[in-house]
C-alpha cells in the first residue's frame, strides 16, 4: 500500500506470530546505540516496535547486557545476550527461547531496518504456509543475497540453533541451511 491508500486496522495481523528485534549490536561502526538514533517518527527501536506491533501477537526485543531501551508498550518483552560480542546468533537464541511455546513462528528483523514495513513482515510470516515438508524458514531476499536476520522462522528449529551455538557456528544463515526454506 502507498501513503494514499488506507489500510484496515489489523491488515497486517498474523496471529500466532512474535516478533523479534535484535537491538543487541555493539554499533562499532555508529559509536552510539542505534535502537536509540532518531530517525522520522522516533527512534530506530520506536519506529520498529510500532511496525512489528502491527504484525506480531508478542514481540521481544533482544538486548546487549546493560542495554536500556526507555519506556516500552506494555506486553513489550525483553531478553539479554547471555553472551556480549558473540554475534547476533546469540539474540536470535535468547529471543526463540523467550518465544517458544507462546507462539509457533517469529519474524527477526534487526532495529536498523527503518524501511521494513508491515507489509514485508507480514509476508515473511506468510512465506512459512504451506509447502510439503512445512516452511521452516523464509528469509528476505535483496539482489541476489538472502539476509538471515530479516525473516521468518518455525521456532521449532531452536533445538538446532542451540547445536548451532554449541559447535561454535555463529553465521546466522546456518540455521536455515539443509531446512525447507522460501
Amino acid at each position: 500500500p502507498t501513503a494514499e491508500q488506507p489500510v484496515a486496522a489489523g491488515a497486517f495481523r498474523r496471529p500466532g506470530t512474535a516478533g523479534l528485534i535484535l537491538c543487541g549490536g555493539r554499533s562499532s561502526r555508529m559509536g552510539v546505540d542505534k535502537a536509540a538514533l532518531r530517525f522520522p517518527g522516533g527512534t530506530l527501536l520506536e519506529r520498529s516496535l510500532a511496525r512489528m506491533l502491527q504484525v506480531a501477537d508478542v514481540v521481544a526485543l533482544s538486548l546487549a547486557d546493560g542495554q536500556r531501551p526507555g519506556p516500552l508498550p506494555p506486553g513489550v518483552l525483553t531478553v539479554a545476550d547471555r553472551e556480549a560480542n558473540q554475534g547476533p546468533l546469540w539474540g536470535l537464541a535468547e529471543g526463540f527461547r523467550c518465544l517458544h511455546g507462546r507462539v509457533r513462528r517469529a519474524i527477526v528483523m534487526p532495529v536498523d531496518m527503518p524501511f521494513f514495513t508491515p507489509h514485508w513482515m507480514a509476508g515473511l510470516a506468510d512465506g512459512l504456509e504451506g509447502g510439503a515438508p512445512p516452511w521452516r524458514a523464509c528469509l528476505y531476499r535483496f539482489q541476489g543475497f538472502a539476509n538471515a536476520l530479516t525473516a521468518a522462522y518455525d521456532l521449532a528449529l531452536l533445538p538446532k540453533l542451540e547445536r548451532l551455538l554449541a559447535e561454535q557456528r555463529r553465521r546466522p544463515i546456518f540455521l536455515s541451511e539443509g531446512e525447507p526454506t522460501r
